[in-house]
């Protein structure tokens, strides 16, 4: 089971493959308090790259044009990279919505991963029972994550989003439900119930994004 649960996670690359933006790529939460802290921190490197400038400056005199030249180059590209995480930030917050989605759903299946590591090595109370449904629940869950990426990138690359492509929001969220009667007083019962509350969340916002798109 340890090998179909790490290819159920979703990478970094399958990601990005799927919304077209990377999680570095966005600035999250994105509230004014984390803009302004990422913001200092890009006027910190700044600052470095200048007193870098000094240095440098000192001890090649002869070229200071083609110094300045490439630290303002630097310094621009830090603030402008900043700018945009903002701007992308603020512009897409389904994505960002969906994006913390994802890493609660990564965070299940490694935890998920080392229950399944603990059993092997002996500890049989944390053992994982009905294994072939909680399989086929977190690939449920999965194919909704993918789906909500793929609208998502849909509705924000094409204004005139296609209202007949129904079979991007279609989920029958009753076939995840009977999996998960685990007992929450267990650790792998309790991942198992977040998972069902998870696609549950993930399912709303897909019919969110279809309201919003026949608002339009």
């Amino acid at each position: 089971m340890r090998s179909e649960l790490q290819g159920l996670e979703i990478t970094k690359g399958e990601l990005k493959h799927l919304s077209g933006l990377g999680m570095n790529q966005v600035y999250r939460p994105a509230t004014w308090q984390k803009f302004a802290k990422e913001g200092f921190k890009s006027l910190i490197i700044s600052i470095l790259i200048l007193i870098s400038y000094g240095i440098l400056a000192t001890v090649f005199e002869y070229h200071h044009p083609l110094l300045i030249l490439t630290h303002v180059i630097i310094v621009i590209s830090v603030l402008l990279d900043d700018l945009y995480k903002i701007f992308i930030s603020v512009r897409n917050p389904d994505l960002l919505y969906i994006f913390d989605k994802i890493d609660r759903y990564n965070a299940i299946v490694q935890s998920l991963i080392l229950h399944e590591d603990l059993e092997k090595a002996g500890n049989l109370e944390v053992k994982i029972y009905q294994r072939e449904q909680v399989l086929a629940a977190l690939n449920f869950l999965r194919a909704d994550l993918v789906r909500a990426l793929k609208t998502e990138k849909i509705i924000r690359k094409n204004k005139q989003f296609i209202a007949n492509n129904q079979e991007l929001l279609e989920t029958d969220l009753s076939t995840i439900i009977t999996p998960f009667n685990s007992d929450e007083t267990t650790e792998p019962g309790r991942l198992l119930n977040e998972s069902l509350q998870l696609a549950t969340e993930v399912h709303q916002k897909l019919k969110q994004l279809q309201q919003k798109h026949s608002t339009r």
